[in-house]
């Protein structure tokens, strides 16, 4: 006699209970827990061929019809998705190939003329080009674009270049009417 999963010895079994410890009906031990994904695979495949029957499948390897059904499930869906089409966000339009000193450009300039922080360059270069750079990146190209600034700088000859006392336009207010910073007092004539 077979034992039954969840009988009571002695106790009342059921009606396929009895049958199955009558040795009517054989319950066979299910060995989809031991199979491999290899063999899962083969049976979904064979399944979703329609090669052989779902019975047959599930009587061959020891498991149940719904077990193979759904690995034939899981099998449609891996194929479906394998060869689906792309989704493309309509927003998501593509933008004309940049170069990599276009790019240098842009980011001196957002740095220098809008006095943007690298972080922002991050910002704009992946949301309008989807560029992914560090800010060591950014940080580097400012320090070079600095470096090359200096070196021309450097090179030009500025002993023609007069430079002239700064003409002051204020006059100097006598001591009487000067504001004194807080907490002082300023000298009364």
């Amino acid at each position: 006699m077979a034992k039954v999963r969840g009988a009571v010895p002695g106790g009342d079994t059921g009606w396929f209970g009895n049958l199955v410890a009558s040795g009517v009906f054989p319950m066979i031990p299910s060995r989809a827990r031991e199979m491999g994904a290899t063999s899962r695979k083969r049976i979904g495949v064979l399944a979703l061929s329609g090669a052989e029957p779902v019975t047959r499948l599930a009587r061959q390897h020891g498991a149940s019809r719904k077990f193979v059904r759904a690995l034939r499930e899981r099998v449609r869906l891996a194929v479906d998705e394998a060869f689906a089409e792309p989704v493309s966000a309509p927003l998501a339009e593509p933008f004309p190939r940049v170069s990599e000193a276009w790019v240098r450009r842009f980011a001196l300039a957002v740095v220098l003329i809008v006095h943007g922080s690298y972080r922002q360059v991050l910002e704009l270069l992946r949301d309008l080009f989807g560029l992914a750079l560090s800010i060591g990146t950014i940080h580097n190209w400012v320090v070079e674009a600095a470096q090359r600034a200096a070196e021309i700088n450097r090179a030009q000859d500025l002993s023609g270049v007069r430079v002239q006392r700064p003409i002051t336009t204020r006059r100097a207010l006598p001591a009487s009417r000067r504001i004194a910073p807080r907490g002082q007092r300023t000298s009364d004539p």
